[in-house]
């Protein structure tokens, strides 16, 4: 219900929308945390810089649109989501209740970068549609009876939800490229 708030949020009112989005995926994660009883640990806080960079560039995009600064916020965050189950793993404190707080991560990013994508398109509102490809994953494995056991397979894997995660990710990273938005760095020039 949090995703699909941010989705009428952002269509409703774009930039005014974008900052109440950015500060109410914050909370929400914020409430997810608490109400798991998370551990606080260096891959969690990975994980929550992910939320809070995320959330940043959506605000600083309602500002001042999608621009070098955003884009590399955004990349930053993407970066954070193979750091954090790596320190996990190596710290040895991976946990379910951090494969949640990962979960909810990869949907703030998505969210976010979904956001920024709309702001200078036409098609804001199926833009808006793509982080929802998550939940709709989710119906069809409950309608195909794939077990929950953990929330996020770590030896098996969940190939079906990594490939449309790695395809939207890499649709909507690309949008808000500086190449893409027709704006080339001075050092490639």
């Amino acid at each position: 219900t949090s995703g699909i708030a941010v989705v009428v949020m952002v269509v409703a009112v774009p930039k005014l929308g974008m900052t109440f989005a950015s500060l109410w995926l914050v909370a929400m994660y914020f409430a997810l945390w608490r109400s798991i009883d998370a551990r606080v640990n260096l891959p969690n806080l990975v994980t929550l810089s992910r939320v809070l960079l995320a959330c940043g560039a959506m605000a600083l995009a309602a500002d001042s649109g999608a621009n070098h600064l955003v884009f590399v916020l955004m990349v930053v965050a993407l970066v954070t989501d193979g750091v954090d189950g790596w320190f996990a793993r190596k710290l040895g404190v991976s946990s379910s209740a951090g494969s949640v707080l990962d979960m909810e991560a990869d949907q703030s990013l998505v969210f976010g970068l979904a956001a920024v994508a709309s702001i200078d398109s036409s098609l804001s509102f199926l833009v808006m549609l793509l982080p929802l490809l998550k939940y709709a994953n989710v119906c069809l494995s409950f309608l195909h009876r794939v077990p929950a056991g953990d929330p996020k397979p770590i030896e098996s894997g969940n190939h079906r939800a990594r490939l449309i995660y790695g395809v939207v990710i890499a649709a909507l990273i690309t949008s808000i490229s500086p190449v893409s938005l027709g704006v080339v760095p001075d050092l490639l020039m």
